[in-house]
């Protein structure tokens, strides 16, 4: 839509050239990667966290709570079936504890997502104040192959400052740079919403603030 031809080209992990043309097929890129550039066994990447459950039921875990949540998981297109697949839920940050951190998930093909058979659970220390939690999940899976395993991660916010910081526009790195560095300056906690990738912000959300810096275009 910009006036220019697009010119693709496909090289697989050996160097090789297999696919050079101009202009976009799609079924034809897609049908040179699954011949040459397939994996051999399953790969998965994180799809989505959903919170079921915590305290005071705002979807973000506060000092004191016990949060209940799902994993969505996916399997990469060209990998192969992935069975017996289970994944190890850890924090190693103080202020969490893991409650039921072992769940199962049932088969996935590829291309294919799942959400584990039961749900994760950690709670949250009553002093832990606000901080970002780095959570890992460590998955195992076999195959025809063998066996499969590796780790996925997710931040994940816990408590909530008083202050909201929304970038209205959703361009990023123009006026909130400014606002940002000010308030890091002064040492005033707050959440930036950035409508570009979050959307309008939910009145719930807007409600769960006692102060919010609106910046416009």
């Amino acid at each position: 839509g910009d006036n220019t031809i697009p010119y693709n080209i496909v090289i697989d992990g050996s160097g090789i050239l297999r696919y050079s043309a101009a202009g976009f097929s799609a079924s034809a890129l897609h049908n040179v990667i699954q011949q040459h550039l397939s994996i051999p066994y399953p790969i998965f990447q994180l799809n989505e966290l959903v919170i079921n459950s915590d305290d005071n039921g705002d979807g973000r875990p506060d000092p004191g709570e016990t949060v209940v949540f799902d994993l969505t998981i996916s399997n990469s297109p060209l990998a192969v079936n992935a069975t017996n697949v289970s994944v190890d839920f850890s924090c190693n940050q103080p202020g969490i504890t893991i409650n039921q951190g072992v769940v199962s998930f049932p088969d996935i093909l590829p291309n294919q997502s799942a959400t584990g058979e039961t749900s994760f659970e950690f709670t949250v220390d009553p002093d832990a104040g606000v901080f970002w939690a780095d959570f890992e999940f460590s998955y195992s899976a076999d195959y025809a192959g063998g066996s499969v395993s590796n780790t996925l991660h997710y931040r994940q916010r816990i408590g909530r400052e008083k202050t909201l910081l929304v970038d209205s526009d959703g361009l990023m790195q123009d006026n909130e740079g400014y606002a940002v560095n000010a308030l890091d300056e002064i040492g005033h906690g707050f959440d930036l919403w950035d409508s570009s990738q979050n959307g309008t912000v939910p009145e719930l959300d807007m409600l769960a603030y006692e102060k919010i810096i609106w910046l416009g275009g």
